[in-house]
């Protein structure tokens, strides 16, 4: 009779304990079925793809293959910059530091972006002036210009490299956060900003540097 209670007793918890799991996958993307049919379900699936760690469908669904080696260094980003956000919503709170990525798009700013299509181009334009994407249909999937994410005309070795210092700033500052070295989650946000312009500023004195 008592393990029979402390089983009624159990039993509400662990189905509280699987429905928050179960919510927290599905907030971060990981039940999402993979869909390069319109320009924003193709963002959602290359952002699914890199966080599960596979990284294989984002591979196949950049607009050209010298952006294939640029996934992971884009991974590393996106890793990086939600360890960055998840420490600015442990310190600040959910309310105050959700919206914390150094104007990176989230996985919710993505959702809620505004599509614009002309012909086989595409814009995913964010609403809340962090950066934008563009995508080119080839075929009947859409595809990722990883480029278009920076604020400047490069190549795949400068955004490689920009991707990468990006994210390595993104790890200190999430390290910041955590030790209090930030009063707000604006401060941190701009934070990171600053240092991604930091790392942008030094590419356009190269030789190759184009303007948008």
């Amino acid at each position: 009779m008592l393990s029979r209670k402390i089983v009624l007793i159990a039993t509400p918890g662990v189905i509280a304990l699987g429905l928050l799991i179960a919510w927290k996958a599905w907030d971060a993307g990981l039940f999402y079925r993979e869909d390069y049919s319109t320009p924003k379900s193709a963002v959602k699936s290359f952002y699914v793809s890199v966080i599960r760690g596979d990284g294989s469908s984002a591979r196949e669904n950049v607009v050209e293959p010298a952006q294939v080696p640029i996934v992971d260094d884009a991974r590393t980003l996106i890793v990086e910059v939600r360890a960055f956000r998840r420490a600015a919503i442990e310190r600040f709170g959910d309310k105050k530091g959700d919206d914390v990525s150094g104007g990176l798009p989230t996985l919710q700013d993505i959702e809620e972006a505004n599509e614009k299509i002309d012909g086989n181009d595409a814009l995913l334009a964010t609403k809340n002036g962090k950066a934008s994407l563009k995508l080119r249909k080839i075929g009947n999937h859409w595809k990722v210009d990883l480029l278009s994410v920076l604020p400047i005309r490069t190549d795949a070795e400068t955004a490689r490299r920009i991707f990468a210092k990006a994210a390595a700033a993104a790890h200190d500052l999430a390290a910041q956060i955590r030790a209090g070295a930030f009063m707000t989650p604006e401060d941190a946000d701009q934070a990171l900003k600053g240092k991604i312009i930091a790392i942008i500023i030094p590419e356009m004195v190269r030789p190759t540097f184009k303007w948008r």
